[in-house]
């Protein structure tokens, strides 16, 4: 369904992503200019895109996502702009890919829930970013406020033992959106 609807994501993210979400990211983010950021889960480049406005021409963003399609379209939206790279990364149970540097910082959204290992991803994402990185992930619980997300992404103290298991310093913030609640787990590379 994932690959399917790859589309519809185009034409809904201001719904499912709005404007007020993506900008508290980037101000959470700080100064990005010349700065290396892995972005898990890229989705279809919305955020791709202003990443790399950010980072600027000294920068990098490496994007991956576990749909092949949403990946396709993300390469098709930013390949205009030479110091991003998108990448299909389809596992659900460990970080596979191989990158040429150790990065500033993660940013991810929506893909916690979709992981089958989730102690083996953050650990092997944090081998990827450098002492003090920042790591920013977005996900959602309570959809249409009753039906719950995967019992560990609704405790937040569960997450952060996790994070800090894979080498994260996190805190876990709540925000209320339309539909359902916005999970930011922020922190930095212990």
């Amino acid at each position: 369904i994932n690959e399917k609807l790859s589309f519809l994501v185009v034409l809904s993210e201001k719904l499912f992503f709005p404007l007020t979400i993506r900008n508290k990211l980037l101000k959470d983010m700080g100064n990005l200019r010349g700065k290396i950021i892995l972005e898990y889960g890229c989705s279809v480049g919305t955020l791709t895109k202003k990443l790399a406005a950010r980072v600027g021409e000294t920068g990098r963003i490496f994007a991956t996502d576990l749909s092949l399609n949403k990946v396709e379209v993300a390469e098709k939206r930013t390949k205009s702009i030479p110091h991003v790279s998108t990448h299909h990364h389809p596992h659900l149970d460990n970080f596979k890919l191989k990158l040429p540097h150790k990065v500033d910082g993660v940013l991810s959204i929506g893909t916690l829930s979709y992981m089958q290992n989730p102690q083996r991803i953050l650990t092997g994402l944090a081998k990827h970013v450098k002492k003090g990185g920042e790591v920013i992930f977005v996900d959602f619980d309570k959809f249409f406020y009753f039906i719950p997300n995967v019992p560990w992404i609704r405790n937040d103290q569960q997450l952060i033992g996790i994070f800090k298991k894979a080498g994260f310093s996190v805190n876990v913030e709540r925000k209320r959106g339309i539909l359902w609640q916005y999970i930011i787990i922020s922190g930095v590379r212990s």
